[in-house]
């Protein structure tokens, strides 16, 4: 997070938020997490294993993947959270890939749809922190979690050259966890500077 926001400026004064603490880049839009999930007892449990456990959650698919619509904590929807919302409420409900924009994206593991449980960090380090402070205290990557997707663009005009970074946290059911890093990198504008 210290490297996505800035509050001062070296002289003390305040910075309008966007810029990254070095101040040679520019957020664009915000940083999101986007999770992808499975549906709860996706699999089996071997009969010889189930006097050990109780639920086994599968490998992430297409037809495994959980698009439902929860309240914090991966509680049932309630009806009072659709006339007074969370904070974080987008957090726990699904989005599909047209809703958000996206596409899927490749990790070490597997393809991920380009939906998924999206949490917009903000553009202020406080609003990031609230965001993040809700989502831990709330459990929002659990048993069921297969990918944390972190999603954030940037540009830099002195280089003239826009960035796109995507940083996968894949989880696997066997308790194990990769990471991905995928750095799209273009010029966009031709000329840069005035005439």
């Amino acid at each position: 997070m210290n490297a996505l926001y800035t509050t001062t400026w070296y002289n003390g004064n305040d910075t309008d938020p966007g810029f990254t603490p070095d101040f040679t880049a520019y957020v664009i839009g915000m940083a999101r997490f986007r999770q992808l999930r499975v549906e709860n007892r996706s699999c089996q449990v071997a009969p010889d294993f189930r006097s050990h456990l109780d639920e086994c959650n599968d490998w992430y698919g297409f037809f495994a993947e959980d698009d439902g619509q929860y309240d914090i904590g991966w509680e049932p929807l309630k009806n009072e959270s659709l006339y007074n919302p969370p904070f974080t409420y987008q957090a726990w409900e699904f989005n599909t890939s047209d809703e958000l924009d996206t596409l899927p994206v490749m990790g070490f593991v597997s393809t991920y749809g380009g939906g998924g449980f999206v949490a917009d960090l903000g553009y202020t380090r406080e609003n990031a922190s609230k965001v993040i402070q809700v989502l831990e205290s709330n459990n929002w990557i659990d048993a069921q979690t297969r990918a944390v997707i972190t999603e954030v663009a940037t540009y830099n005009p002195v280089a003239n050259l826009f960035c796109v970074m995507t940083l996968i946290v894949e989880f696997l059911p066997t308790n194990g966890v990769f990471l991905y890093t995928d750095l799209k990198i273009a010029r966009l504008f031709t000329f840069g500077g005035g005439f």
